[in-house]
């Protein structure tokens, strides 16, 4: 038999770079749909720890010390619709680079960390749902989410933003709730939001 559904969380499970890199799922996990691995000791994922999920939807990975998450750690992942990554200390979205591009990736909440750009999110074009919060962005860089026309929500609360430029939210169509509470927004330039036709919610 298969799994479809498999809760780790608060299992200490510890992932180190001491760890066996080609550690990975067994095969008779090839159905698995929803895993959470929230609240363990997890650093590290390496690229081959996924790779019998393929049909891997939903990955919860909330309250882990990570530090390191390959790029191709979720190349198999087709199917894959919502990942959480609260609280951690990545500083970079790199490893979203290697995400298959068949993926139907919709919601990514990934706050608390330490991310100081938005490199690596020009992968994700099917995104309706993404939380930023609680980093240290300075800036969106240039016309950034301009392949986002799906994303509805957008959150970017307690960070440093200090300036929003107008092609900022270029390519947002669809977006309808926009949080920049908590900044250090400093300047907002004329037609910042033109290309939000509509947005409803701003805070």
């Amino acid at each position: 038999d298969s799994l479809d559904d498999l809760g780790l969380s608060r299992n200490h499970i510890k992932i180190s770079n001491n760890t066996n890199k080609s550690l990975q799922f067994p095969i008779n996990c090839i159905r698995m749909r929803n895993l959470d691995l929230s609240y363990n000791q997890i650093e590290y994922l390496y690229e081959n720890i996924f790779r019998n999920l393929a049909r891997l939807e939903f990955l919860n990975l909330n309250y882990n010390p990570l530090i390191l998450i390959e790029a191709s750690v979720f190349i198999n992942q087709a199917r894959f619709e919502i990942l959480l990554i609260k609280n951690n200390h990545i500083e970079s979205l790199d490893f979203l680079i290697g995400t298959s591009l068949k993926s139907r990736f919709r919601t990514l909440s990934f706050s608390e960390g330490k991310l100081g750009n938005l490199i690596g999110l020009k992968n994700l074009p099917d995104l309706e749902t993404l939380y930023l919060n609680k980093h240290f962005l300075t800036l969106i860089n240039g016309s950034l989410f301009e392949s986002y026309s799906k994303l509805e929500t957008l959150s970017l609360n307690k960070n440093q933003i200090s300036h929003l430029e107008k092609n900022n939210f270029l390519g947002l169509n669809s977006l309808i709730t926009l949080s920049l509470a908590d900044n250090k927004i400093e300047s907002i330039e004329e037609n910042t939001f033109y290309h939000t036709p509509k947005l409803e919610i701003l805070w």
